[in-house]
């Protein structure tokens, strides 16, 4: 019935129509009546001109006590003009220090007093914290930056940790953070003998370094201040509805045109084919993790990509397959081109929840960019998911797909993200691979997931907000 519906051109515009409105007009619906921002891309922390000096300084929370010495230098950070982090950095001959005392049942192998002296520590807070602990509270004196011999660079690098420790999540390539609200509890030290610790103080307290990992319950907050209660299904409902219009938008773009699936009519091993699909799973991990760890250039990505598709090309013309099969040929190439486009604005927009300022253009990175995604989602899409949608059904290889490379992604991320942001991430990440290969199986053409993948990364790396 369905299928009858969206393979005729009218009945299937109208009825695609109607899903991308009504699943706009609920995203919007819900974006605009939410009480707490959905997060903030473009997100960069960066001092300026003003710094403070400290007296003797302390700080205390439910479980934590830091003491600064006499000359300490604080450095706000801001994000487009707002204070979002702290850098406080003790003197070298006179380190701060810092002491961690938990309950006896919580605490586990941990000492009933954890103190280290204090290399730096970075501390997520807002405009009005800043101003009543720090800035107003009379320890305080001020600085110009000229004052003070601490290179901005060196400032820089550490403020970009703030980008670590907030709840964030990536969205069809937008990353988006979650600024502070006021009474906030979130904190980086670098202990001279335990290392970098992460401190998180609210409805949960979580602790956690190189070697040390403790999270319980607050007994005493009941109501959470970060993130703020419903962010997460309020956020996880948004990134459903979008990715429904973007998928309604794509019915709407190939009613009537969707082509038919091709019958293998080569002759091929079924035992080499699984052990391919296995092999490009396997490399498609590996991929991942090489670009997570060494953030390789787009145009050496683009050479990667390209190796195991000569490894299909031989297969293929050993099972004497046709590149139409894979969804590489000549006709809908303009459809595959002007949804990639339509989708891929709609999507940044959408994900961002604003408009751009403007965009930074290299010519050669965005044509590695674009080569790459395509190479990429030809080895997915045209050869993995179209093997797996012939030996079961479409709708199951674009399932099988997408889990296969939410989960190279997500492993890749672990170290960067936990609770609320990783089921964010978890849920982005899975909702792009099921559009991209819902496009593929809609246009048949490799093109059109391709440069959508691609254009989706090239927006997120240089649009400026």
């Amino acid at each position: 019935m369905f299928k009858s519906i969206f393979d005729n051109p009218v009945s299937g515009s109208i009825a695609g129509l109607m899903i991308a409105l009504l699943a706009v007009m609920a995203a919007f619906g819900l974006y605009v009546s939410s009480p707490e921002s959905f997060g903030e891309t473009g997100f960069f922390v960066e001092p300026e001109g003003i710094y403070y000096l400290a007296d003797s300084w302390t700080m205390n929370y439910d479980y934590l006590e830091i003491s600064f010495s006499p000359g300490t230098l604080i450095v706000p950070g801001y994000n487009h003009g707002r204070i979002t982090a702290v850098l406080i950095i003790p003197p070298d001959d006179s380190p701060g220090e810092f002491a961690f005392s938990f309950p006896e049942e919580v605490r586990g192998d941990l000492p009933d007093r954890l103190s280290d002296s204090m290399g730096q520590a970075l501390l997520i807070i807002n405009y009005d914290d800043f101003k009543t602990i720090i800035r107003d509270s009379g320890d305080t004196i001020l600085l110009r930056a000229d004052d003070v011999d601490v290179p901005t660079r060196y400032l820089l690098r550490e403020f970009e940790q703030s980008n670590n420790i907030l709840t964030h999540y990536r969205f069809f390539g937008a990353v988006n953070y979650l600024s502070p609200p006021s009474k906030t509890v979130l904190l980086q030290l670098e202990g001279n003998r335990t290392g970098v610790l992460n401190y998180y103080e609210d409805t949960m307290v979580r602790l956690k370094g190189l070697d040390i990992d403790l999270e319980f319950e607050h007994p005493e907050l009941e109501k959470r201040f970060y993130p703020p209660p419903g962010f997460l299904p309020r956020v996880a409902s948004y990134m459903v509805l979008l990715t429904l219009g973007a998928a309604a938008m794509t019915l709407v773009a190939t009613a009537g045109h969707t082509p038919e699936q091709r019958k293998i009519t080569g002759e091929y091993n079924p035992l080499w084919t699984m052990a391919a699909l296995l092999t490009a799973f396997i490399y498609t991990w590996l991929m991942v993790l090489y670009q997570s760890l060494f953030q390789p250039a787009a145009v050496w990505m683009a050479v990667l990509w390209a190796l195991p598709l000569i490894l299909v090309g031989a297969w293929a013309v050993q099972s004497r397959l046709e590149p139409e099969f894979f969804g590489i040929k000549k006709e809908g190439v303009v459809l595959a081109v002007v949804l990639a486009v339509a989708l891929a604005v709609f999507l940044t927009i959408g994900s961002a929840y604003r408009f751009p300022e403007g965009i930074d253009f290299p010519v050669g990175i965005f044509a590695a960019m674009m080569i790459a995604s395509v190479l990429r989602e030809t080895l997915l899409r045209g050869f993995c998911q179209r093997i797996l949608g012939h030996w079961l059904n479409p709708w199951l290889a674009i399932l099988l797909v997408a889990v296969v490379w939410t989960a190279a992604v997500v492993v890749s991320q672990l170290p960067l993200a936990s609770g609320e942001s990783l089921f964010l991430n978890i849920l982005g990440t899975l909702g792009k691979a099921l559009l991209l290969g819902f496009v593929y199986h809609r246009t048949g053409h490799v093109l059109a997931p391709g440069l959508l993948a691609g254009f989706l990364a090239f927006f997120s790396a240089h649009l400026i907000y």
